[in-house]
């Protein structure tokens, strides 16, 4: 559902706004939405999920670096993603599961599926096409939830969303002292490399985070241009 967050829109913002004094910087949370258990410097591609997703810093609308890490298998490899990627990797290929992955998981939100039934990508299709009567495919459903996306970021950016509202507290940029990760940060300009090569994945411009007039096209939605 497309949602700009308002900046009390999570306790933890309006709680560190009302006590002032910095303590803004103790507010974990992108677009007001608090970060759940994931930490992003563990899995930086998630990371950059919390940033691009319509609501805020939302695990459901992501990836797990680590199981990318070990193996393909599943929905990304029926999308024709075959080899695996480095954890702390933020490159073009880490970017392209995260696309095809948090599509998928856009799609199931519009079917109201649960992400916990374990059941493959084609097994979940063949569910949909028994109880619509439809003969539905992965194209149009990857298709589905990309035009969700596409009109959620589009609605986003005329109500106020900005392309600086896509990063991450400066904290996660910064190692952990002790512990197992011990060390273990995000180069932040990796980062934003990262986002901007998501932007340039799903056809969103650069500087605006407008979707572009042929990506909306694509998706036969032009009348969004002029919303």
């Amino acid at each position: 559902m497309p949602i700009i967050v308002h900046k009390y829109g999570g306790t933890s913002v309006g709680t560190a706004d009302k006590i002032g004094n910095g303590a803004g910087e103790f507010a974990m949370h992108v677009k007001g939405q608090a970060l759940p258990m994931h930490e992003p410097r563990s899995k930086p591609g998630m990371g950059v999920g919390y940033c691009i997703s319509p609501t805020g810093a939302d695990h459901m609308h992501t990836m797990h670096d680590t199981g990318y890490a070990r193996r393909i298998g599943g929905t990304i490899r029926a999308l024709g993603v075959s080899e695996t990627v480095p954890v702390q990797d933020l490159g073009p290929a880490k970017i392209r599961i995260l696309v095809y992955n948090s599509l998928w998981q856009h799609v199931k939100n519009c079917l109201v599926f649960c992400d916990f039934v374990p059941l493959a990508m084609d097994k979940q299709i063949e569910l949909v096409n028994g109880i619509t009567g439809w003969n539905t495919n992965t194209w149009e459903l990857m298709k589905v939830g990309e035009r969700c996306i596409t009109l959620a970021q589009a609605f986003n950016v005329r109500e106020g969303r900005k392309k600086d509202m896509d990063i991450l507290p400066h904290r996660f940029f910064t190692p952990f002292t002790s512990g197992p990760m011990q060390g273990t940060s995000i180069n932040e300009e990796d980062f934003k490399k990262a986002v901007d090569i998501y932007y340039a994945m799903v056809g969103w411009d650069r500087e605006t985070g407008k979707p572009n007039l042929a990506k909306l096209q694509e998706l036969g939605i032009e009348w969004a241009a002029g919303a």
